[in-house]
């Protein structure tokens, strides 16, 4: 009996579909990964941008920080929620930046952006 095989096992075709299940798996959370960095990374620029702006205006302006973020011609990028906290004295401030569920803070004490939760991010 010479039998002559035409197709694949139901075994070979299910671990087919499997291997491509893990794959498929793991660039879902890859993607997801990069896509978390990247919204982090933008952030991130962002507030040590407007950062520059109000050291440059305190610099100019007798160590006082503006009252507004407008004042030095700040608009947040799409999607950027911006709050701008100065003290009563203007000497003082903190920045948080929001974008989706990612925050960053800062304030004149800070060297650089701190990522925050929700707790330790309130103004």
């Amino acid at each position: 009996m010479n039998h002559k095989r035409l197709g694949f096992t139901i075994v070979e075709l299910a671990i087919v579909i499997a291997v491509i299940a893990v794959l498929t798996t793991i660039t879902l959370v890859s993607y997801r990964i990069i896509r978390d960095q990247a919204a982090d990374t933008a952030i991130s620029a962002e507030i040590t941008d407007v950062t520059q702006k109000l050291v440059t205006h305190s610099i100019a302006n007798n160590n006082k920080y503006p009252v507004t973020l407008s004042e030095i011609g700040v608009t947040p990028s799409n999607g950027t929620t911006l709050t701008y906290t100065p003290t009563a004295n203007q000497k003082s401030y903190k920045l948080i930046a929001t974008n989706g569920s990612q925050s960053f803070s800062i304030s004149d004490q800070d060297r650089a952006p701190k990522k925050c939760n929700k707790t330790v991010c309130a103004p």
